[in-house]
């Protein structure tokens, strides 16, 4: 696995990928965000929490109505599952790109962060899958479950947003450091 990941980092592959993933977040997400006639749900939407209870769960799935969730259905199906599985590629390259720049490839085991992210958002995905065939029967067990892979793809996100945020702190600062004695 480690082997495709330095394949895919590269410019392009990260270039092309990022230009994805903000296409996704920032058009389609929140076009298929507008399931219902009362209005955009894309606040709304239990991906988009950290966590959901029963109560959340049933509350969406009324407000959405039919034709709601079988939108909410097939943008989870064709387009954040495809995503989920796509994502952590992208990351994972950066994050490579990164560490072998700048001679941080001791750190390599952390190029795998992203994976827990899809992962989890792949669980989490199955759960939405879930209650919109259940509904509207009882599924209060199997909610605790599947907000728990919610928010274990949070904590995953920002476990990511941390490390991003370490590796580029130590790139500036190797930088500043070869500046300074210039």
């Amino acid at each position: 696995m480690i082997d495709l990941i330095k394949k895919a980092a590269n410019k392009k592959f990260i270039s092309i990928g990022l230009t994805i993933i903000l296409f996704i977040n920032l058009i389609v997400f929140p076009l298929f965000g507008k399931f219902s006639h009362t209005g955009s749900l894309h606040n709304k939407i239990l991906d988009l929490r950290f966590g959901f209870s029963y109560d959340d769960v049933l509350k969406l799935l009324s407000e959405l109505g039919e034709n709601g969730r079988r939108m909410y259905e097939i943008s989870t199906l064709f387009i954040d599952t495809p995503y989920a599985l796509f994502y952590p590629w992208v990351y994972a390259a950066i994050f490579w790109l990164i560490l072998q720049k700048k001679n941080l490839l001791q750190l390599k085991k952390y190029v795998f962060l992203p994976f827990f992210i899809g992962f989890f958002d792949i669980l989490e995905n199955m759960g939405i899958l879930y209650f919109i065939h259940s509904y509207p029967k009882e599924f209060l067990e199997p909610v605790v479950l599947f907000s728990l892979f919610n928010r274990l793809k949070w904590i995953f996100a920002l476990i990511n947003l941390i490390f991003l945020i370490y590796l580029l702190i130590k790139r500036a600062k190797k930088n500043l450091i070869i500046l300074f004695f210039r």
